[in-house]
């Protein structure tokens, strides 16, 4: 997302990157948000607190989850399920307040278009925070990718949960321009040859979804030149942690990206990997480029 911003703003398109992940641990506490992070993703704990936000309709067994997860979490299991169960009821009640004061946050920008970026156990907050804006305001058009939305993922997302207009399979550095600026001028309602590969977009859902013969079957995007790609905008992050009021515990570290695939995987795929299926090949960016986004990341932000 900050790799967007980037792309963007030189073409005249306001971009306001919104930081959720700090508001959420504001609101929980730091401490809570840091014992949220090293929580088990198999336990899905996060996605417990999001579900009712994201799916009111779908049933649970809130029970059945909470008397497995305080057995299986020491910290819990010494407390009871009793204290369990009341934390973890009033985390998923400050989950829904939380969402309800973002949403406004989002809705004071008046934007046209929103996405998520969703890896790991953001999937089901993604999906709850775009639910209840489009509830607010069903005219802002509303988009989700990243790692959460590859290939058969992203459809299945797409397929499934109406309020989200679009899914963005795969690396979308070099697509973002060409489908927000098709999105601001011509909206939703374009056929399917128009949209690029990796988007999943309304009509495919009367038509059907693509297939190629690689990966899954579904398409993904790819960038094959990494010296398109922009070095990121991190502006939003820095000027949005500064309002914390825990900001001084925080050391900040940005991701810089030099490279993508896996030189040795796409040799002889490693068994235990399960990741950059669809994105193998090793490409990089020349080193004096990489090292000129170094020198200036260091000097624009500190780090």
């Amino acid at each position: 997302v900050f790799g967007f911003k980037a792309a963007l703003l030189p073409r005249g398109i306001t971009v306001k990157a919104v930081h959720s992940n700090l508001r959420w641990a504001e609101e929980i506490g730091l401490d809570e948000h840091q014992w949220l992070e090293r929580s088990r993703s198999e336990d899905l704990l996060t996605d417990w607190l999001f579900a009712p936000h994201a799916f009111p309709d779908a049933a649970s067994d809130d029970e059945a989850f909470i008397a497995g997860f305080t057995e299986r979490n020491v910290r819990f299991r010494r407390a009871g399920v009793q204290w369990a169960r009341s934390l973890l009821f009033y985390r998923r009640l400050q989950a829904s307040w939380f969402l309800d004061a973002e949403v406004e946050r989002i809705l004071a920008l008046k934007p046209r278009i929103v996405g998520c970026t969703s890896m790991f156990n953001q999937h089901v907050a993604s999906l709850a925070l775009l639910r209840r804006l489009k509830a607010a305001d069903p005219s802002i058009i509303t988009l989700i990718g990243g790692a959460n939305c590859e290939g058969e993922m992203g459809v299945t997302t797409h397929r499934n949960f109406p309020w989200v207009d679009a899914v963005v399979s795969g690396e979308a550095d070099l697509l973002v321009v060409p489908l927000i600026e098709t999105l601001l001028e011509g909206g939703l309602d374009g056929p399917a040859e128009t949209w690029p590969e990796g988007v999943f977009a309304p009509v495919h859902r009367l038509t059907g979804y693509p297939r190629r013969d690689a990966g899954d079957g579904r398409p993904r995007a790819t960038v094959e030149d990494m010296r398109q790609v922009p070095m990121p905008e991190y502006d939003d992050y820095f000027a949005e942690l500064a309002t914390i009021p825990w900001a001084e515990r925080v050391r900040p570290s940005i991701p810089l990206e030099s490279s993508r695939g896996c030189w040795w995987g796409q040799r002889s795929h490693c068994t235990f990997c399960g990741l950059n299926g669809g994105g193998m090949n090793f490409r990089t960016k020349p080193a004096d480029q990489a090292r000129a986004e170094m020198d200036a990341a260091v000097a624009r932000w500190g780090i």
